[in-house]
């Protein structure tokens, strides 16, 4: 075998290799950076998306069964809004001689479907609805506040308590002021608690959130994070989350007259924790919603 034949590379050709492996290598590294930036920026929008959907979702279901005419919002501000929001659902299974309590199914009956629910116990305070259907005249809604409650009995003869253990643990609840006449079994009931929906800036991560908390027994609860981050709090209507409440004539309802509000405007905002380049800089992908909504009229 001739010297010729074994001959390696040459400084030159090692040279060369190294450039287009690094060529090469710098292209896929620049490609895959590429690609994550996508797909951080498709991930951030998102999350831009489900926090905007995840507040107007909120608000505009509380805002429906919100009634004005009946003292249902106490407060709004341009970031915050205060109503008598819903806490759960029932049904009367009896009422006392004196009308100031009654009885309603257990949340967990042992037998038939549960016609008793709330996300939260209620408690001494709250507001109670009970639908009065008043024969000949309009039917409407009865309010009474929630005194006490604790054990109770249904009826084994009414049709809410199929059981004797259904019967036995039902609730009873006390109320001011007395049920009127027409109020009697079967009428529907319905919870609801003094709660507070704003756009807040979180201690933990300096960052604004979509939040609640409610009046519990004449106290105010810590605010809970729902949805966010959002966009932070600007004047002008233009931060994170903004409302406006609107009269018959098309005016924004100021404090102590919600009684006559015939719409609620809310406007939600947010911002990209982080974003792609473009044109060497980075661009922060933002979202905004609006929508107006007639609350609930009786």
């Amino acid at each position: 075998m001739s010297a010729r034949e074994h001959r390696g590379f040459s400084l030159v050709e090692i040279l060369v290799s190294f450039t287009v492996l690094a060529v090469v290598g710098g292209g896929l590294a620049a490609a895959v950076a590429s690609q994550w930036r996508s797909h951080d920026g498709l991930a951030d929008d998102q999350r831009i998306r489900q926090a905007m959907g995840g507040t107007a979702d909120l608000l505009l279901a509380e805002i429906r069964s919100v009634s004005p005419a009946a003292g249902d919002i106490r407060a709004a501000l341009d970031t915050a809004l205060e109503v008598r929001a819903t806490l759960g659902t029932a049904v009367v299974c009896s009422v006392t001689v004196a009308r100031d309590r009654i009885m309603v199914p257990p949340r967990r009956p042992v037998a038939g479907a549960p016609l008793t629910w709330w996300r939260d116990m209620p408690a001494p305070g709250d507001s109670i609805d009970i639908f009065n259907a008043r024969g000949g005249l309009p039917d409407s809604i009865s309010r009474h506040e929630l005194v006490a409650l604790g054990g109770g009995r249904c009826p084994m003869a009414s049709p809410f308590a199929r059981s004797a253990a259904d019967a036995t643990s039902s609730l009873e609840l006390t109320v001011s002021p007395p049920l009127p006449p027409s109020i009697g079994t079967g009428a529907p009931v319905r919870f609801l608690r003094w709660t507070r929906y704003s756009l807040y800036r979180s201690t933990a991560d300096n960052r604004w959130y979509f939040g609640i908390k409610e009046l519990l027994s004449g106290a105010w609860a810590v605010v809970q994070p729902v949805t966010g981050p959002l966009a932070p709090a600007a004047p002008l209507g233009s931060g994170g989350m903004s409302l406006r409440v609107i009269d018959s004539a098309g005016s924004t309802v100021t404090t102590g007259a919600y009684g006559g509000a015939r719409a609620i405007e809310l406007s939600v905002r947010a911002r990209g924790l982080r974003g792609p380049r473009a044109l060497g800089r980075r661009v922060q992908a933002a979202e905004s919603l609006h929508v107006v909504l007639a609350p609930r009229n009786e």
